[in-house]
């Protein structure tokens, strides 16, 4: 069972205010656009969702554990959750616009720059892999601090790698469920 306080790195009786701050700052701490790990990210925001809600909480505090599906499935209605939050701040204009094409033109955007990361970080790791096949060792030297620099840097950039894989994943997952919706627009505006 993860401790949503642990991962917080907050004391159990925490106020909102430190929980928040706590968020606030692993946020950006692990937010994989930054190089930090997705599967940490998640956690954060798993733990901030239930520590934030009073009634969470103590669900949460009561039974030591919140009944979630956290599955990829929800993690892409969070994204498209969080998408369309976007837009309800535009009042009654949100019936004149396709929410919808607007929400898919995000994620193209998007995918656009998760594409781009790829690129770079593959590039990146022939890269670096071209430097160690070029290493010549002399004597009975068996142990190289450059090469372990170097594969700790590919380490490095395949973790990355991966993450822009999992999010490539979530939207194809956010567009197979958008597939499945529509928003009537005011036709008459």
């Amino acid at each position: 069972m993860k401790n949503f306080y642990e991962i917080l790195e907050v004391p159990e009786d925490a106020s909102q205010d430190e929980i928040k701050n706590a968020y606030k700052k692993k946020v950006k701490e692990y937010h994989p656009d930054h190089g930090g790990s997705s599967e940490k990210f998640i956690e954060i925001v798993e733990a901030y969702e239930t520590l934030s809600d009073p009634n969470k909480r103590k669900d949460y505090d009561d039974a030591g554990k919140v009944k979630k599906d956290r599955n990829i499935h929800s993690i892409a209605n969070r994204v498209i959750q969080t998408y369309f939050k976007k837009f309800l701040d535009t009042g009654d204009t949100i019936f004149k616009r396709d929410i919808i094409l607007d929400i898919r033109k995000l994620l193209s955007i998007d995918e656009q720059r998760n594409k781009l990361e790829k690129g770079k970080l593959k590039n990146k790791i022939q890269f670096l892999e071209k430097i160690i096949e070029r290493i010549e060792r002399k004597g009975e030297v068996k142990h190289s601090p450059i090469e372990d620099l170097i594969k700790d840097e590919i380490e490095e950039y395949n973790r990355r790698l991966k993450q822009t894989r999992f999010q490539s994943l979530v939207n194809e997952i956010i567009v197979q469920i958008l597939n499945d919706y529509n928003i009537r627009r005011d036709e008459s505006a």
